[in-house]
């Protein structure tokens, strides 16, 4: 495991994690959305881990066991059975996170939306050398699985009996309301159409929901993907999340209410028999 030497600063409304020459860095906008809480008050998101607020982390360069478990023991692993992972991969470039925002999208189901690019540096896999991969651990699992499980279980990867987010053969990220389906390879987006052109290698887009009251976390990794030698490389990437709980109910708040007025009649009935 190597080790990680972090400094951090802010410099317009950006949280910067720099490290060594030669290692990987991550840029982290301020402009994110923390909590959000549905318009009819239905149910809550929080990000979970949230750097800016709660001093989390989000760069990881070293899979936990979990990761690594995930990809050898879970049950989405019998489709990859043989395939052979290296977890100590390094990169040298820098991940871009756009957004990273609490959202909904009906009352009582929301999560947390991630867009990101990894820019290149030297010394670095091609990017077309380059797919993400990415474990969950949560409450609700999807297909049966009771441990944190590869990320292989919706959308046009399923079935494809590999550990990526993407196939090797995707090119478009999922269509979403900040930059609709651009290239996950080599291109360039505006983020809701605004500012200057953001250029990377490659990117990422994911929005998992659930209902209350549950947790979601995800590490997410690039990887590289050797098919002779059937084998896999796993590099640097970062740790994101979610819990979604219900609302209080109305009665709730009034029921507190009715207690803090009974607390407070009460304390005015001693100081006068005193």
């Amino acid at each position: 495991m190597r080790k990680l030497v972090l400094s951090a600063g802010f410099v317009a409304g950006i949280l910067v994690l720099s490290l060594p020459a030669g290692s990987t860095t991550l840029t982290y906008g301020g402009n994110t959305i923390h909590n959000h809480t549905h318009n009819s008050g239905a149910s809550v998101v929080t990000l979970d881990p949230d750097p800016i607020t709660d001093g989390g982390f989000f760069l990881s360069l070293d899979p936990s066991l979990d990761f690594q478990n995930a990809m050898t023991k879970s049950k989405a692993a019998a489709n990859w059975k043989g395939l052979k992972f290296d977890f100590t991969g390094s990169l040298a470039g820098n991940f871009d996170i756009d957004v990273y925002n609490a959202a909904h999208s009906v009352p009582l189901r929301g999560g947390a939306q991630l867009l990101l690019r990894y820019t290149r540096w030297v010394g670095d896999p091609a990017a077309r050398d380059l797919l993400w991969i990415q474990t969950v651990n949560t409450t609700d699992p999807n297909g049966g699985e009771a441990i944190p499980y590869p990320d292989v279980y919706s959308g046009a990867n399923a079935g494809s009996n590999l550990p990526f987010f993407y196939t090797p053969d995707e090119t478009k990220l999922d269509p979403n309301s900040y930059v609709g389906q651009s290239d996950i390879y080599g291109g360039k987006y505006k983020v809701n159409g605004k500012g200057s052109d953001l250029s990377y290698d490659v990117s990422f887009w994911d929005w998992p929901q659930r209902n209350p009251t549950n947790t979601w976390r995800g590490e997410l990794f690039l990887a590289s993907y050797d098919k002779a030698n059937s084998k896999v490389t796993v590099y640097d990437g970062l740790n994101w999340g979610f819990d979604i709980d219900k609302a209080p109910e109305p009665a709730s708040y009034l029921l507190v209410g009715s207690a803090l007025l009974i607390l407070v009649w009460l304390g005015r009935r001693r100081l006068k028999s005193c």
